[in-house]
């Protein structure tokens, strides 16, 4: 520090006298505050402040003093600090269900019972216009005694004497399609039809249950209420959240489960695959639902 600067630092201030200006005393004053608080601070703000008033006094112009003494620091929070290399947190994605639910009691909100229009309706909005609508269809009642297995009762889909034809338990029947998903509407009149069950079929169903083809669910999003079944699902992830379920044997080797959680169009869904006679409720795990359905709808009869 040169001896001027530390001079100026360290006079005293001269007692006032009527031949000072007060102004000059004033500034002086100041100075001095300035001073103590910058030395307290490292020096720095003494010097500025110094320089500042050897400026003001030789020439004489009144410049205004910055208020280093009463300024308080500004209190700062802390910023947390990131890494550079950090790679950016993904959110958690939260988990969904099916676009829609299907199970024992029903279609999503429309338990079975529900008015044909209602229940289209409800359709139309999650899925759009149906694919497919066969419009309401008569049954007929067979003349005759049945035979074994089938019932008199029923309602068949041919009027003329074949008791293996489709059948079922009302006169009127409508099936409406939403890509794999097809609703079953039966009533006694063509305009008094409510929902009465529904299926889901492989969109190949046809092949699929062949070994080594790839298995189609088609676009429509919907599973089974509770559990997240679907077309596709495999026989090991079926008897995992039905444990009751087994395996059985079909027309042709087909391969079928049975003892269901509820009642379905001919009481049992299909796998892909072959039935093998030597293990009669054997499923390889890898299995896969080409169909399942609930409720009630036309059905082939049997031998």
């Amino acid at each position: 520090m040169s001896p001027d600067l530390e001079s100026l630092l360290h006079d005293s201030a001269p007692e006032p006298s009527g031949d000072v200006p007060i102004e000059h005393i004033r500034r002086r004053a100041v100075r001095r505050r300035a001073v103590r608080l910058g030395t307290a601070g490292g020096g720095i703000v003494a010097v500025a402040a110094a320089a500042i008033l050897i400026v003001t006094n030789s020439a004489n112009v009144d410049l205004p003093i910055p208020d280093v003494v009463n300024r308080q620091p500004t209190p700062s929070a802390a910023e947390p600090t990131q890494d550079p290399e950090a790679t950016p947190t993904e959110s958690a994605e939260v988990p969904t269900g099916p676009q829609l639910a299907v199970d024992g009691s029903g279609v999503g909100t429309y338990p079975f019972g529900t008015q044909a229009d209602d229940v289209i309706a409800g359709m139309v909005e999650l899925f759009g216009p149906s694919d497919s609508d066969s419009g309401p269809e008569e049954f007929h009642r067979l003349a005759g005694d049945p035979p074994a297995g089938a019932s008199a009762n029923d309602f068949y889909r041919d009027p003329g004497d074949d008791w293996l034809g489709e059948h079922w338990e009302w006169r009127w029947h409508r099936l409406v399609c939403w890509d794999t998903l097809c609703l079953n509407l039966g009533g006694v009149a063509n305009d008094q039809l409510a929902l009465t069950g529904w299926q889901l079929q492989a969109a190949n169903y046809d092949v699929a249950w062949q070994p080594g083809v790839e298995l189609d669910p088609g676009s429509a999003d919907v599973a089974l209420a509770d559990t997240g079944i679907r077309l596709g699902s495999s026989w090991a992830d079926v008897q995992a959240a039905y444990p009751g379920v087994v395996a059985a044997g079909g027309e042709g080797n087909s391969l079928w489960v049975r003892q269901l959680p509820w009642e379905a169009i001919s009481g049992q869904w299909r796998l892909s695959g072959h039935w093998d006679s030597r293990r009669p409720e054997f499923a390889p795990e890898d299995a896969q639902l080409i169909l399942l359905s609930g409720g009630s709808g036309p059905e082939l009869g049997c031998c």
